[in-house]
């Protein structure tokens, strides 16, 4: 599965992340068969690849 967005980083802390679609979201969840953290995903920021998980925090996914 493939899918492309556009998000603002944003920060916690020292932690960056970025808040998913919700179709993108979505699509995860079925593709991976689950709904619970963490998901393990993989993707491209700016060219480099990163491999990451998808994190539910305070209510709130999170990658």
């Amino acid at each position: 599965m493939k899918n492309h967005f556009t998000a603002q980083l944003e920060i916690i802390g020292i932690n960056p992340f970025v808040f998913i679609p919700e179709k993108i979201l979505n699509e995860i969840f079925e593709t991976s068969g689950k709904s619970k953290s963490p998901i393990p995903v993989k993707g491209t920021v700016n060219g480099k690849e990163f491999k990451q998980n998808l994190m539910k925090y305070l209510g709130e996914w999170r990658l």
